[in-house]
């Protein structure tokens, strides 16, 4: 098994989460006494939460490209970014390394193409409700998905 690095903290819940699912798949591929050979880097998340304004966003894809490089010198051949809302600075981050990082949305449209899922809505934070990073990969697996309910997106992000 190839190692993964797992950029996570952006929240712990979240991190923990990836974690545990991670292993329970190695676990139904590989045997009950296997795990993950995982890295992972646990960001503060108070330096990340509430990005608004262009430049914050540009800082925080300098923190997750960081944290990209230095899992990647510590032996990790693939990267996951640990909470959706961050994929937004995916492209910055996977061109920080030369390692694979995987996208959740191509992972997530690939299961509901497989599973014959062809229409839904999008729930997350605003930035992934409302912005193309996120809906744009869905979209390229065949998913139509409906437009956000902006009162839905203010109550989620109150």
């Amino acid at each position: 098994m190839r190692k993964v690095g797992l950029i996570g903290g952006m929240s712990w819940v979240s991190t923990g989460m990836y974690y545990k699912w991670i292993n329970k798949a190695v676990t139904a591929r590989a045997g009950s006494m296997t795990s993950a050979p995982l890295l992972i880097e646990s960001l503060n998340f108070e330096e990340l939460y509430g990005l608004t304004k262009e430049d914050e966003w540009d800082r925080a894809a300098d923190i997750l490209a960081g944290s990209a490089k230095r899992l990647k010198w510590a032996g990790a051949k693939a990267i996951a970014i640990a909470a959706n809302s961050m994929h937004r600075v995916y492209d910055q981050v996977a061109e920080a390394v030369d390692v694979p990082v995987l996208h959740i949305a191509d992972a997530v449209g690939s299961k509901m193409k497989a599973e014959g899922v062809t229409d839904a809505a999008l729930i997350g934070t605003r930035n992934v409700m409302t912005e193309s990073f996120y809906r744009k990969k869905l979209v390229s697996h065949g998913i139509d998905l409906l437009p956000p309910d902006m009162p839905h997106v203010e109550r989620a992000n109150s």
